[in-house]
């Protein structure tokens, strides 16, 4: 879309303008762009209210973050019964060992804190964007 827009509005200012709109993480800072870009351009602000480029289709900040399918949810809820029944047969194991309970208990604690964090890891890179 860019390439299209700077076919008739040319310059590093609106270029720096058209990019922070595009990025901006929510609708307060989207509209302070595109009001930053009408001030110095309002040819270039009009270009974006053609209704062949809606602001959902190209600004962070107007993007669905719900989820359309629930594969998603299910797959993580599968990895999460996977690990699940690892823990249970690794604690089945161990108890044929006669490993102390306290032990075992502190063993499983530190593997569900682990896999823990792991998601928690996964879900931030997911809402940040990487």
């Amino acid at each position: 879309m860019y390439q299209n827009f700077k076919t008739k509005h040319k310059g590093k200012a609106l270029k720096d303008m058209v990019w922070n709109a595009a990025w901006a993480s929510n609708n307060v800072i989207f509209r302070k762009c595109m009001e930053d870009l009408e001030n110095e351009d309002k040819a270039a602000r009009e270009w974006f209210n053609h209704p062949e480029r809606p602001f959902n289709t190209w600004t962070r900040s107007m993007f669905r973050t719900h989820i359309k399918c629930d594969m998603l949810l299910n797959n993580l809820c599968e990895n999460f019964n996977r690990w699940l029944l690892c823990v249970l047969v690794l604690l089945l194991n161990l108890e044929l060992l006669n490993l102390e309970l306290l032990c075992v208990l502190k063993f499983l604690k530190l593997l569900f804190v682990m896999k823990f964090l792991k998601l928690l890891l996964l879900v931030f890179l997911r809402e940040a964007g990487v």
